[in-house]
């Protein structure tokens, strides 16, 4: 593409997606059009992360504040580590939880940029992997009587309390105006959430706007969940997860199809990775229930996308025409990512630190999918996947099964 020195996100998009193998378009993102030569002060939280190809990506780093949380224990590094550079991973509170969340927050001298990506810190997630980045530049504050609007200071409060949570001081938060901001902030932060933190976090914090959503009647909807992992899941919460994102939906959350859009064993034989790439597509044997199997349908590929193992997590409902919302996270279809209520519906218990975002038609108008990736604006949603259709004679990809027929390199797969 055509060369440009630095990036500008005042104006609200929808997302942009990475550059891949194959893919000649223009309106795409590198880790170095979101983290440029501006940066005065920076905050990145990923799960994974490999400090050596970061630092020889983003050479500011070696001289720039930065701090990278991490979700990896026992992560060593053999690079040098810079003293401008504070790196640690956050202690988790409940069992099982990891610190899987990816955002970069970046401060600059006249505004702060703030993206919200699907993707870790690796070379492969940047490059060989489709992912997601919602990212849009705020002013600072210049009037004495600034005034914060409702989904401002919803965004500023979710924001703050995400990175407090992580022991990040958030004072210089205040500075900015958030007002022109085009999207609702879905965090999941582990604890047993309840009382007035009860729809803070996860499927509740969903649940608490789709309920003041004004209902597009759009017929034929399904909802469909693209992940790139699933836990070990229930068809009671898969009911309460649904209602979270259907609460302003007239009749029972029943009556709507629920897809899991999915790679094939096909797919990820034939992928740019091969077999290799199905290390990233975690589906157990165990958590692959037969009462799921008929939910699942197809990852089929999108226009210069041709064989790109997906680690982008996206959720929709709506049809070929029209979206009711649309939402980009690093969640995938866990209890641990999105919460599970206890307590009657008085508590939400949530392992893992997450975060998304969610667009509504309320805030930024009526949306349409497209898979044809022309453009970017804030009312068109490039869905990473073509039509999805029903399994038929394919074979769901389950990551601890053997495959002996040879992929791409010519190599089987043996499970571990």
């Amino acid at each position: 593409r055509a060369s440009r020195d630095v990036f500008d996100f005042f104006e609200a998009t929808s997302y942009y997606m990475n550059h891949t193998p194959g893919c000649k378009l223009d309106n795409v993102l590198f880790l170095s059009d979101i983290i440029d030569a501006r940066s005065i002060n920076i905050i990145l939280t990923t799960y994974k992360l490999d400090l050596d190809w970061l630092l020889n990506h983003i050479k500011l780093l070696h001289s720039t504040p930065t701090t990278i949380i991490h979700g990896e224990q026992f992560l060593e590094f053999s690079s040098y580590i810079p003293k401008s550079l504070q790196i640690y991973a956050p202690t988790m509170p409940i069992k099982y939880g990891v610190n899987h969340g990816k955002i970069m927050v970046i401060e600059m001298d006249d505004r702060i940029r703030v993206c919200v990506s699907t993707a870790n810190l690796l070379e492969r997630d940047y490059f060989r992997k489709l992912n997601g980045f919602w990212v849009q530049d705020f002013p600072k504050i210049v009037e004495h009587d600034h005034v914060r609007n409702q989904l401002g200071l919803d965004f500023l409060t979710s924001l703050e309390i995400y990175l407090t949570s992580l022991l990040i001081n958030t004072s210089f938060l205040h500075l900015y105006d958030f007002n022109n901001v085009k999207v609702v902030l879905i965090p999941s932060i582990p604890g047993y959430h309840k009382n007035q933190d009860l729809n803070k976090f996860g499927h509740m914090k969903v649940r608490s706007w789709m309920k003041k959503e004004p209902w597009n009647n759009i017929e034929n909807a399904s909802f469909n969940t693209q992940i790139s992992s699933l836990g070990s899941l229930s068809p009671g919460w898969i009911t309460e997860f649904m209602f979270s994102f259907l609460s302003n939906v007239p009749g029972l959350v029943k009556d709507h199809p629920f897809n899991i859009v999915w790679p094939s064993v096909d797919f990820v034989r034939n992928s740019i990775d091969g077999y290799e790439a199905g290390g990233s597509l975690c589906l157990s044997d165990r958590n692959c229930k037969n009462w799921l199997k008929p939910m699942f349908h197809t990852f089929e590929s999108i226009p210069h996308r041709t064989n790109i193992p997906p680690h982008i997590k996206t959720y929709t409902f709506g049809n070929g025409t029209n979206l009711a919302w649309f939402c980009l996270t690093s969640a995938n279809l866990s209890k641990a990512a999105w919460g599970q209520l206890q307590m009657c519906g008085n508590q939400n218990m949530i392992r893992h630190y997450e975060m998304g975002v969610l667009f509504l038609p309320s805030i930024v108008g009526e949306l349409s999918p497209t898979d044809e990736p022309s453009s970017v604006d804030i009312n068109t949603i490039l869905l990473p996947y073509a039509s999805p259709k029903n399994y038929g004679d394919s074979r769901i990809w389950v990551w601890d099964k053997n495959y002996h027929q040879m992929d791409v390199y010519g190599n089987t797969h043996l499970a571990l």
